[in-house]
Formats: C-alpha cells, sequence, structure tokens
C-alpha cells in the first residue's frame, strides 16, 4: 500500500519512491537511520556525482560490452600480449600501454571509448585534473589498465560459464523487481550486473563487479554485507529451486 501524505504524516509531499526498497536504502538504514530519511524520504542528497560512483558507472559499461572474458580466442588472447610488450608494458608507462593495447582490439576500444565518453561527460576534465595522482584507482586513465587486468586474471575461469538468458533476454546490466510477502508487502528492486550459469554444474552465479581503491579489506566488506543476501533471495524467486543446484551472489572487485 502506497503511503500518502495524510496517513505518513510527513511534511513532504509523497513520492512513488517510497513504494520500493532495494541494497542501497536496506545499507543506509542500517548504517544510519536518520540518513536514510534525509536520503530517500525528503530526498536530500548531493547535486554532483562523486569520482567514484562515476568510475563505478563507467566499469559497468565497459563490462556489459564485453560480457565473459571468453571472447578472445587463444591466438587473439597471446596477440593482446605481444602488444603490451610491443607498447613497453613497464611500471613508468604501463597506463599509457594498456591505453594502446585496448585500441588495438575493436570490442575493447569500444568498451574503453564509452567508458571515457561517460567519465567526462559526468564530470569536467578540469575536475578530473584536480586528482593529480596518476596512481589513484579512481581516475578515467586507469581504466584501460583495469579493463586488461580483469581479462587476464578471469578469462580461465569464466571460460566455465555461460551468461544465462530470461525469455530470450541475456541477464546482463538487468533491473529486476519483486514483491515480497510478510507482515507488510513491499517492493524489491535489484540490478544484476550478471546472472551466470555454470556449465558443468548447473550452479546460477549473479555476478556483481566493485570497484575499490583498496582490495586489502575487500572480501570481508562484503561478506556480510545487506546486497548479496537479497540478491540470492531475489533470484531464488526467479529461478525455483528446481531448476538449478544453487543459487549463489559472486562479488569481484577491480581496484
Amino acid at each position: 500500500m502506497s503511503l500518502t501524505v495524510e496517513s505518513s504524516g510527513y511534511p513532504v509531499p509523497y513520492h512513488p519512491t517510497w513504494d520500493w526498497m532495494d541494497s542501497s536504502k536496506f545499507k543506509t538504514f542500517s548504517t544510519c537511520e536518520r540518513m536514510f530519511f534525509y536520503k530517500y524520504v525528503c530526498g536530500l542528497d548531493m547535486k554532483n556525482k562523486s569520482r567514484h560512483l562515476v568510475i563505478g558507472d563507467a566499469w559497468h559499461k565497459m563490462m556489459e560490452i564485453i560480457g565473459l572474458t571468453d571472447f578472445l580466442s587463444d591466438e587473439d588472447y597471446s596477440e593482446l600480449l605481444i602488444k603490451l610488450s610491443a607498447h613497453s608494458w613497464t611500471s613508468s608507462n604501463i597506463l599509457e600501454a594498456a591505453y594502446k593495447t585496448c585500441l588495438e582490439f575493436s570490442l575493447l576500444k569500444e568498451a574503453v571509448t564509452q567508458a571515457f565518453d561517460y567519465c567526462y561527460e559526468e564530470i569536467p576534465n578540469d575536475l578530473w585534473a584536480m586528482y593529480h595522482d596518476t596512481w589513484s584507482p579512481k581516475v578515467p586513465g586507469r581504466l584501460p589498465l583495469a579493463l586488461i587486468t580483469y581479462i587476464m586474471q578471469n578469462r580461465e575461469a569464466d571460460s566455465a560459464f555461460e551468461i544465462v538468458q530470461h525469455e530470450g533476454v541475456p541477464l546482463v546490466e538487468v533491473g529486476c523487481n519483486f514483491l515480497f510477502s510478510g507482515s507488510r508487502n513491499f517492493l524489491f528492486k535489484a540490478r544484476w550486473d550478471k546472472v551466470l550459469r555454470n556449465i558443468l554444474t548447473e550452479d546460477l552465479v549473479v555476478r556483481e563487479h566493485k570497484t575499490s581503491g583498496n582490495l586489502s579489506m575487500f572480501e570481508s566488506e562484503w561478506e556480510l554485507a545487506i546486497q548479496p543476501a537479497s540478491y540470492a533471495a531475489a533470484i531464488r524467486m526467479l529461478f525455483p529451486i528446481a531448476t538449478a543446484r544453487e543459487a549463489l551472489v559472486e562479488m569481484d572487485g577491480i581496484s
């Protein structure tokens, strides 16, 4: 049932976003109820996106384009490594070498170009220039290196999975709505980065991509987080247990 201004008693106009929850709202509420009220009831938030959010969104755009990392044949993958060496893959110019290498593969070029365009549309170049430390993970110049590193680290593991399709639609960067019933019904919204199926075991995996400035605490950060638990519950509603052995949520990070 929707809240109304009269029934809620809030001195702010009713907004449709009051009627649904997602993992971000859950996390905010568990962190600070007052923060939740200001942000999601009153609608008070930062006017401009932070660079952390923009880089995260740019990473999702690249992941949506490349899908699983088995798009490179063995020959193409060998060529990728050769080109990296040819562009002097050294600590002094590793970012430039990664960028030049991405430009020589059409899919990687498309991913990087779209990510760069998005970053500079959301935040002007002069503001990015304020983050003068080239090695700061949350700057556009690090994205090509992050993309190549991701491919090198995950290519073999990804070959064991296929992207799940639902009613003919690949479940990549897809939004879903689920109605949870209890003492009070509420609509839960999820946006899955990828839903995969293990080719051998048929286990389902929701893979969530996260960008981080420091991966040292990454696993502990997500071990008891609300997002994996809520996503696991949601995927069980779409794919009953009879259709798969297991349903897991896998968080992977790139720095």
